[in-house]
């Protein structure tokens, strides 16, 4: 599970990554006291959780959240703060939780168990992994895919290679399917 942190004051950011550390020993937590770095480095990395802060400088928790939602819109985002009265206000962005400070990691634990979108289990990384050099092989995290039959494999290499469009021929005709404005093209034999 990737975490990142964001908090302008530095004294309190260290404080919530050591309770971070506590809580999710496992996890990968980078912190952050500029709310810009933070979305930098969310524009490269795929992030399963960000605790904020609401009041920062320069780009506000709110702010943040929205960027950060726009571009990954499976992270869940919890607020840190030490004002109540921005719930109402992040629970409108779909917020996954909001803890008061001083947060604890018994509070950490009891919003990560209760996500609003929970990253995959089992070191899986929610993607599929399509190897097509060798054997035609499909992975989700590193779990190798078994197909309950061979032609199953074949249609799914075949939706791979033609990116998910399929066609069917009609005497010398090619016809794409599933795109409006489509035309057929005329097979011309050698």
């Amino acid at each position: 599970m990737r975490i990142i942190a964001v908090d302008a004051e530095k004294c309190s950011l260290k404080q919530f990554t050591d309770q971070l550390a506590a809580a999710v020993p496992a996890a990968e937590v980078q912190g952050f006291s500029d709310p810009k770095e933070a979305l930098a480095f969310a524009r490269q990395k795929d992030i399963d959780v960000a605790f904020m802060e609401v009041e920062m400088r320069g780009l506000t928790g709110l702010e943040l959240a929205r960027e950060l939602q726009r571009h990954q819109p499976r992270t869940n985002v919890i607020f840190v703060t030490g004002e109540a009265g921005y719930c109402v206000e992040a629970f409108a962005l779909h917020a996954s939780g909001y803890i008061l400070k001083p947060a604890r990691a018994w509070d950490i634990q009891r919003e990560l168990a209760n996500l609003r979108n929970p990253p995959p289990k089992n070191g899986a990384d929610g993607k599929l992994r399509v190897q097509t050099f060798g054997h035609f092989e499909v992975f989700y995290g590193e779990t190798r895919l078994c197909f309950g039959r061979s032609r199953a494999k074949e249609l799914f290499a075949y939706l791979i290679d033609r990116r998910g469009g399929f066609s069917y021929h009609a005497g010398n005709r090619l016809h794409p399917l599933g795109g409006p404005g489509l035309e057929p093209v005329t097979v011309v034999p050698d």
